[in-house]
């Protein structure tokens, strides 16, 4: 699998989140992030 970067957040502190690849082949998007705190991750199960 081949990722393209699309961009990374500039404020990330060397840290390297977020940040945004793209598969080519197949159009997938890739994310890396902060792991999101509980409150945020049962708000957006709902979904």
């Amino acid at each position: 699998m081949d990722l393209q970067l699309i961009g990374i957040d500039p404020n990330t502190g060397g840290e390297g989140s977020p940040t945004v690849w793209v598969e080519e082949e197949t159009a997938d998007l890739v994310l890396q992030g902060v792991k999101a705190e509980e409150a945020l991750e049962a708000l957006v199960s709902g979904t």
